[in-house]
């Protein structure tokens, strides 16, 4: 196999896209494509003992990625509110019956020079479950970053799509 492309893929380049949240972009400096598992179940044999198949079932961990925080902290309080409509004391703030309280999100690959890239995963179900703490600090000149955890249902993969 030949590849139509050699440029490796570098780890700094991805933007993720939450559905929910048109106007608001996040640019990772880290992400991970999350880890799925599956068990299997024991078929006994009377020749060989036993014989293994995959259950029907697959477990996703979470996604954990670290975004820069804009200056205006928008993209941090949009997660944020997103956490307290499924969380919040008052119950009229909440998701209500029938709303969907998952989303569709988008992690873009962007190629070397941070241009569109063929390459879309696609995660559908995704809320957010964990968002990190904020370090306020006059000691650093270094941009404002947290991490973010997403649970999903699945993930799918594109290919060609634009942003």
């Amino acid at each position: 196999i030949t590849p139509t492309k050699i440029n490796l893929a570098k780890s700094t380049n991805y933007r993720l896209n939450i559905h929910v949240l048109p106007e608001t972009i996040f640019w990772l400096t880290t992400c991970n494509l999350p880890t799925l598992s599956q068990n299997e179940v024991p078929i006994p044999d009377p020749v060989l003992g036993f014989r293994y198949r995959p259950t029907n079932t697959t477990t996703i961990a979470p996604m954990t990625v670290t975004f820069l925080v804009d200056e205006d902290y928008s993209n941090y309080m949009e997660i944020l509110h997103l956490m307290y409509k499924a969380t919040n004391p008052d119950m009229s703030k909440r998701y209500q019956p029938g709303e969907a309280t998952g989303s569709t999100g988008s992690l873009h690959i962007l190629s070397n020079n941070k241009n569109i890239s063929d390459v879309v995963f696609t995660f559908h179900g995704l809320f957010p479950t964990i968002l990190g703490e904020l370090q306020m600090t006059n000691e650093s000149p270094d941009p404002m970053l947290t991490d973010l955890t997403l649970q999903y249902d699945y993930m799918t993969y594109q290919s060609g799509v634009p942003l």
